[in-house]
């Protein structure tokens, strides 16, 4: 049984959330998000409340339906800013221009407290192959 799938997400005022198949988006004063979700996976509206169910207690709808709910959830949560400060590291084989995109997107969307940006060692470049980036975030304690 997924515990967290079954726990309902209250959705702030001036958060807008459109359902459509296979497709959530939220709309609130940080931005807009949209995530593709399972087929077997049914989000509802009931006025302030989401809820995600699952067709079966099979273990693979078991696992998507937490991993649906913790996904809207914090769509939510980013929409309206509650995320906090993040800090993150970024490190690449032999892509800077990608990587600095995924910065820019990131640091536009989230506030950073820091930001560190490096590129793999050429041993660990080998082994990764060019264009592989990584990222590694955690959150600032108040």
């Amino acid at each position: 049984m997924s515990r967290i799938g079954r726990k309902p997400i209250t959705v702030p005022s001036g958060v807008e959330i459109k359902i459509e198949p296979e497709l959530v988006t939220v709309k609130g004063p940080k931005g807009e998000l949209s995530e593709r979700i399972s087929r077997d996976m049914t989000v509802q509206q009931d006025g302030e409340t989401l809820t995600v169910e699952r067709p079966t207690d099979r273990g693979e709808h078991r696992a998507l339906h937490g991993l649906t709910r913790s996904l809207v959830a914090n769509m939510v949560e980013g929409a309206v800013g509650r995320l906090g400060k993040i800090k993150v590291a970024y490190v690449h084989a032999a892509a800077q221009e990608e990587t600095e995109k995924i910065r820019e997107l990131i640091e536009g969307r989230l506030t950073c407290v820091e930001s560190l940006v490096s590129e793999l060692s050429p041993a660990l470049g080998v082994h990764t192959g060019p264009g592989t980036v990584g990222l590694c975030y955690y959150p600032v304690k108040k």
